[in-house]
């Protein structure tokens, strides 16, 4: 398993950790998965899918040393009034999940790991039933070293 899939599992058990009876607002980790295509169906009431929609080259570094990997939360969930209030509690979830798991990723993955917010959008719809859904990005560095394993010697 390379560095990028590590964060990516780590980082999706640790969203799975976001439940009340760990001492966050909501309990949006009983509903992670992973790429699902549309976060929001009629029958939920609430979901959360972990994609990683993009890598590139941290141009701080030199371009093939460290890579910034993307990683977007798309919530959706129907709470009738209080949609908005339970998007702003997942919001502040996610931030403080990654705050609390930050040590054990560098642990994991490499110390070198570093984290920091991306953008944030949030739509409420109202049709027969108040829903919404929101995207919460987070922006994950890491040193890229997986291709100096298999570069030829001459």
């Amino acid at each position: 398993m390379n560095k990028e899939e590590k964060i990516l599992t780590l980082i999706k058990a640790s969203a799975a950790t976001i439940k009340t009876t760990a001492g966050y607002s909501t309990n949006i980790g009983s509903y992670v998965q992973e790429w699902l295509g549309e976060v929001y169906s009629e029958t939920a009431t609430e979901a959360m899918e972990i994609r990683d929609v993009n890598g590139e080259p941290d141009d701080e570094f030199e371009p093939t040393q460290r890579e910034l990997l993307t990683i977007e939360f798309a919530v959706g969930c129907k709470k009738g009034s209080s949609t908005a209030a339970y998007l702003r509690k997942v919001k502040a979830d996610i931030y403080k999940m990654v705050g609390a798991s930050l040590a054990s990723w560098r642990s994991a993955v490499d110390a070198s790991i570093t984290v920091e917010r991306g953008s944030f959008e949030k739509d409420i719809q109202r049709g027969k039933e108040i829903y919404g859904e929101m995207t919460v990005q987070i922006i994950v560095g890491y040193y890229f070293d997986e291709w100096l394993q298999n570069e030829p010697s001459y």
